[in-house]
């Protein structure tokens, strides 16, 4: 019975993944051969080309003024705003070439992403079928879709934040905290999530002993911004850099009611990866 299990997990992984694959080939076949620039416009959306500045300086001021310099950045301090560790693994995996690693992290974790969440359906909903959902998820919103296949820090914050999701409900709490760091350290979203992890201890009291090991996220942040005190000499320097771009405002969801004045790109993209 275990193995055919194990069998049928094998089965669907690789169902999953050929999926992704064969859309990921279509996308960069279709940009690659029937747009004027190329795999270029991938490289070049936004916010890719700022992660890797950050990739190959590790924010070291010096080395971002030696680099070319992005459209509209005027200043190092505004690559605060793009957290450390997807720049870290483009970096890791910089051999290839930089954008070609950018784009690589974000299609290898948008995948594991999938793969997490098709285990946590198994986990929390054993009579549902994962597959779908999962194949759903490859395509589904097609703004996610487009995120997926760029430079953008989405996928590796929300493989984290599923895997701390994942071990949260199998009672793992210390895998689960460490997980929520390294969201933490992907985007400063984490933070909401923190304060949702918190929110649910102060309400079941007999859970706090079991919570303490989160407090791990908010280190990390707090570590985070001493480093930028390093690099940029002001250990607030992220969030002054925040206040000139905000994409949260109060009350929440303003964002879908305002026409004018917020911040207006996308607003899916704002339902499912920010408190707005």
């Amino acid at each position: 019975m275990r193995d055919s299990m194990a069998s049928n997990v094998t089965r669907d992984l690789a169902i999953i993944a050929a999926v992704f694959i064969f859309a990921t080939v279509l996308l960069y076949g279709y940009i690659a051969w029937y747009t004027p620039e190329g795999m270029e416009t991938v490289y070049r959306n936004w916010d890719g080309p700022a992660y890797v500045v950050v990739a190959r300086s590790m924010y070291d001021s010096k080395i971002i003024h030696a680099l070319p310099k992005l459209p509209g950045i005027d200043r190092p301090s505004y690559y605060a705003q793009e957290f450390p560790l997807y720049p870290v693994f483009i970096r890791m995996f910089a051999f290839i070439g930089y954008e070609q690693s950018m784009i690589f992290v974000s299609l290898l974790f948008s995948l594991l992403f999938i793969f997490a969440c098709y285990f946590l359906i198994h986990e929390v909903e054993p009579t549902a079928n994962a597959l779908v959902v999962s194949l759903l998820l490859i395509y589904y919103v097609p703004r996610w879709f487009v995120v997926s296949h760029v430079g953008s820090s989405e996928p590796v914050f929300l493989f984290f934040l599923v895997m701390c999701w994942h071990f949260f409900y199998r009672k793992r709490y210390t895998l689960s905290a460490v997980c929520l760091a390294a969201a933490q350290l992907a985007r400063l979203s984490g933070a909401f999530f923190f304060a949702g992890f918190l929110l649910y201890g102060v309400l079941r009291q007999r859970s706090l002993r079991n919570l303490l090991p989160y407090f791990i996220a908010p280190a990390a942040l707090g570590a985070l911004f001493l480093f930028y005190g390093l690099r940029f000499g002001d250990v607030y320097i992220e969030l002054k850099e925040y206040a000139l771009h905000p994409i949260t405002h109060w009350p929440p969801f303003i964002n879908f009611f305002h026409p004018e004045g917020y911040y207006d790109v996308w607003k899916e993209g704002l339902l499912l990866l920010h408190t707005s």
